[in-house]
């Protein structure tokens, strides 16, 4: 084996702890082949400040199972009233791939500027006299042609190079 520059005792791989050094303790409490993911971890974050506790397994894939089938309550565009598998009701923000934020529980849909009509009046019909039309619009007037350049003959250094020049503009303007 060719090594160059660097020394055999730099690749220890397999490095043993020093005797007596403290070993790291391994969370066995997170399970295995869970990540908390960018889109998912602000749902996340939310949960916890309303619940004081961490999402368990399999939580919020129960809330995305009741959005996805449409089980929950929707309350207003992504809004969702759903309930835990523990049965306790939950008001989240989300759309069937991923959720949003947990909101609070007693979270209700904002007034509307406008409310709505409670029930629409039949249309009364009117006499059958119709509206005089508009009179019509007068006609633009177009503008008059451009006036023809004046012909001027000019003067450059050689004599048939102005002739060609002035051929030239009166030809094509």
């Amino acid at each position: 084996m060719l090594m160059v520059g660097i020394k055999a005792a730099e690749l220890d791989m397999e490095r043993q702890p020093e005797p007596g050094a403290a070993v790291a303790a391994i969370d066995t409490s997170f399970p295995v082949g869970w990540f908390l993911d960018v889109r998912s971890w602000e749902a996340h974050r939310s949960f916890y400040r309303q619940w004081c506790r961490p999402m368990e397994p399999g939580e919020y894939s129960h809330l995305l199972r009741q959005i996805r089938n449409g089980i929950g309550t929707h309350l207003l565009g992504t809004v969702w009233r759903l309930t835990l598998p523990s049965g306790a009701p939950i008001v989240v923000s989300g759309k069937g791939h991923r959720l949003f934020r947990v909101l609070h529980a007693n979270w209700t849909p904002p007034a509307r500027a406008t409310p709505r009509p409670t029930a629409v009046e039949p249309a009364v019909p009117q006499a059958a006299t119709r509206p005089a039309p508009p009179p019509p619009a007068p006609m633009p007037v177009p503008p008059p042609p451009p006036l023809p350049p004046a012909a001027t003959r000019l003067r450059l250094g050689a004599p048939a190079a102005s002739d060609l020049l002035a051929t030239r503009l009166r030809r094509w303007g």
